[in-house]
């Protein structure tokens, strides 16, 4: 599958990364600086460009035997300043992103769910649980909590240092408690949480998925491209 620039780019920093051999220090900032960046509204396309720019600014502080942070000063106040200069005042190209995650999710989700009614047979995949009512909204539900936690909490807690693994992962709980409640818990206490469904719903959501994917993937990659051409990006093959 062709990779697009936003995963082309990627590369070609992790590769720079590598080669000039970079203090963890100064990949740590750099790291910060971006999470935050996208956190706050910058685009995940304009915050690789950025990091592009810190991994080549690293190279040149490493060749004066200094790091990062002393070129640039403190990462919060760096990560700040760059995020407020770089805001563009919306999400799209992460909610765009998000369509594409949660359409993978539904096209791979509904199509194993679909064959599995065919692999252990119709009895059995009934009596599984995995055809009825609540396993459908659960299967619904639980990729947009992803999607959510990913729009609004990814790089939040950047610049707190050695909390930020901490509140991360309260984050994560946080966002697991609800699917959980209701898939081991709530779902039996439910009205209609037993009513069995037709294992053609499974292929309709795999359909669904695969609209949504595409959509997702379409719009996503237009505005990498047009941010690329904005910046007069070449990336090399």
């Amino acid at each position: 599958m062709k990779k697009n620039l936003l995963q082309q780019l990627t590369e070609a920093n992790n590769l720079d990364e590598l080669n000039l051999g970079l203090d963890m220090t100064d990949i740590q900032y750099i790291r910060s600086v971006t999470a935050y960046a996208v956190n706050q509204g910058v685009g995940l396309m304009e915050a690789e460009i950025i990091r592009k720019d810190l991994i080549g600014m690293a190279g040149e502080a490493k060749k004066e035997g200094k790091l990062l942070n002393q070129r640039l000063g403190d990462v919060k106040e760096f990560a700040k300043d760059l995020a407020a200069e770089g805001k563009r005042g919306n999400r799209k190209d992460r909610v765009y992103s998000s369509l594409e995650t949660v359409g993978l999710i539904y096209l791979l989700g509904g199509l194993v769910v679909f064959v599995m009614y065919f692999f252990i047979g119709e009895m059995e995949a009934l009596e599984s649980g995995f055809f009825n009512l609540m396993y459908l909204i659960w299967l619904l539900l639980f990729p947009w909590l992803i999607a959510l936690w990913n729009l609004c909490m990814y790089g939040r807690f950047a610049l707190m240092r050695k909390f930020e693994t901490v509140f991360s992962l309260i984050s994560v709980i946080l966002l697991m408690l609800p699917s959980i409640l209701f898939r081991y818990i709530w779902r039996d206490a439910m009205p209609f949480s037993k009513m069995i469904l037709s294992h053609w719903v499974f292929l309709i959501i795999a359909g669904l998925g695969g609209v949504l994917y595409w959509y997702g993937k379409i719009k996503f990659n237009a505005m990498i491209e047009e941010c690329a051409r904005q910046h007069h990006l070449k990336i090399g093959k």
